[in-house]
Parts: C-alpha cells; structure tokens; sequence
C-alpha cells in the first residue's frame, strides 16, 4: 500500500504514516499491511527539498487527484484508489487499509 500525501510544507510529521497514531480499535500494528508514504510537492514549495519527494513540477498529480495541500489517497498494491481524505487522518488510513486486506 502506498500513502500518496500532497503538501506544501514539510515538517517531520510529513511522511510519518505507521507510528504516529494507535492502531484502529481491535486492530495490532503487526497485523495491518505495511504502507509506504510518498510525498508530493510542487517545486516552489519546502517539501521540494524533502529526500523522495516526487516533485509535481506542472502541478499535474495535483489536478487529477484534485488534490490540497493534506490531501491524502489510499492506493492498493495494484494501484486502486482504496481511500481518499482532505486532511491527513492516521486512524483512518490504518481502518482503510485493515478493511482492504479483509482485516476490519
């Protein structure tokens, strides 16, 4: 799973995605599927300078994912949108991705 976050400042909470939040309730960390996040920035912004940030240079990932900056998807393995949220939730990502692998 990958956590496709759009920002406009970094900060060092940017791409943190597995520990800052407590698993969903009835849910263990060790049985959630692992998510990588990837950072999105336009080119003027901090993140620019963020070590994997894909830069969105003509600002087209955010246009089609009509994304501001927190947006956040969910995409599956088999890069399906599985969840989508304005704001960043780790709570909700992990439910989301519990309920994907059938697991909440």
């Amino acid at each position: 799973f990958v956590a496709l976050r759009f920002a406009d400042r970094a900060t060092p909470r940017t791409a943190r995605v597995r520990d800052d939040s407590a698993p969903p309730p009835g849910q263990a960390f060790d049985k959630l599927p692992r998510i990588d996040p990837l950072l999105v920035a336009a080119p003027s912004s901090d993140s620019a300078h963020d070590k994997g940030a894909l830069i969105d240079i003509d600002g087209m990932l955010a246009t089609r994912y009509d994304a501001q900056p927190g947006t956040t998807y969910l995409l599956r393995p088999d890069q399906h949108v599985c969840a989508r949220w304005r704001h960043y939730d780790a709570r909700a990502l992990h439910a989301a991705a519990a309920r994907a692998i059938c697991n909440g």
